[in-house]
């Protein structure tokens, strides 16, 4: 008797726990695109709390591989900031792209291109 009534609490609780994952993974993993000046599509980090918006070199030269039109911009003065794991990443120049965000609400497409830094990581 006492075990049949510890079953469904077991089975709910269970059942509670991995809604709550569910609802993390559909956060942290949730694959949302972009796609930059209507030619390349990626996978983006949303609202990562970075100041900046930035793009690998290597998916600049295939922007520019594409025929897409964009050029580089040298900055003024190289910008340095913290990669995942702490270590430096430094960018020397900047891209303006059209983009179109991909979003759970449906495609969003800022009126005014985005300045990305460049730069040499993945």
């Amino acid at each position: 008797d006492e075990e049949k009534k510890e079953l469904p609490k077991k089975f709910h609780s269970n059942r509670v726990d991995k809604t709550r994952m569910k609802r993390i993974k559909e956060r942290l993993g949730g694959v949302l695109t972009i796609k930059l000046n209507d030619v390349l599509e990626l996978r983006y980090c949303a609202d990562t709390g970075s100041d900046w918006c930035l793009i690998s070199r290597r998916n600049f030269d295939e922007l520019v591989r594409l025929g897409s039109g964009v050029q580089a911009e040298p900055l003024q003065k190289p910008v340095v900031g913290k990669a995942v794991g702490g270590h430096d990443v430094e960018a020397r120049e900047s891209v303006r792209l059209h983009i179109r965000l991909h979003t759970a609400a449906g495609p969003v497409e800022p009126a005014d291109p985005v300045t990305c830094l460049i730069i040499e990581e993945d």
